[in-house]
């Protein structure tokens, strides 16, 4: 990576870094605060029924992210 080598800087999350930052192969520059959006897809197969598991994990993605944008509502099974 050329980050590790010092030869440049990059912008990640944290959480894809925890190994790193534990063993202080990288480090953290703080920088004035960054509004970083990032983007989910949820990518099943058309028609098929969803297991109880998905179908819960479904619903909660659903109430909890439903205000902020639309999806369909295919049958649940």
């Amino acid at each position: 990576m050329v980050v590790r080598r010092g030869y440049g800087i990059a912008a990640f999350s944290r959480l894809a870094l925890t190994e790193e930052l534990k063993a202080g192969t990288l480090v953290v520059i703080p920088f004035v605060p960054w509004k970083v959006r990032r983007t989910f897809s949820i990518v099943r197969i058309r028609d098929a029924t969803l297991s109880p598991p998905a179908q819960r994990f479904l619903l909660m993605l659903r109430e909890r992210w439903g205000h902020v944008f639309s999806w369909p509502s295919p049958p649940m099974g």
